[in-house]
């Protein structure tokens, strides 16, 4: 499966939502072999991890996300919460998004300042 998802890489490439009887039947009319539905499964998915990356290491770069637009702009409230689980089977699953929230300043004052008040005391 490594292999048919390196050969194929391309047409997987070029149709990311192929789905495995259009992918098996590509197989058998280029090699002329029958292929396993599990294998074509294995092998999409591994090409799907060559071009778009493992998800867990995408979840690592939401830290660095974060400290991205902290930098461009210094004036951003960033909240990221993750919760941790017990149930997963290596340390990087261990914990869950929750909440990805983005206070940009110059939205927050712009709201601020044309927000009339609701209450009013005389």
């Amino acid at each position: 499966s490594t292999w048919l998802a390196k050969a194929y890489l391309k047409k997987i490439r070029e149709d990311l939502k192929m789905n495995h009887a259009t992918f098996r039947n590509i197989l058998s009319s280029s090699l002329n072999i029958e292929v396993a539905k599990y294998t074509t499964y294995r092998a999409r998915k591994a090409a799907l991890n060559l071009i778009h990356g493992h998800h867990m290491e995408q979840f690592d770069r939401i830290y660095n996300y974060c400290a991205e637009v902290k930098r461009k702009n210094p004036d951003v409230k960033c909240v990221l919460r993750l919760r941790p689980t017990f149930w997963a089977c290596n340390e990087m699953a261990r914990k869950q998004f929750q909440i990805l929230y983005f206070s940009f300043g110059a939205c927050r004052d712009g709201f601020l300042e044309a927000c009339r008040p609701y209450l009013s005391w005389d």
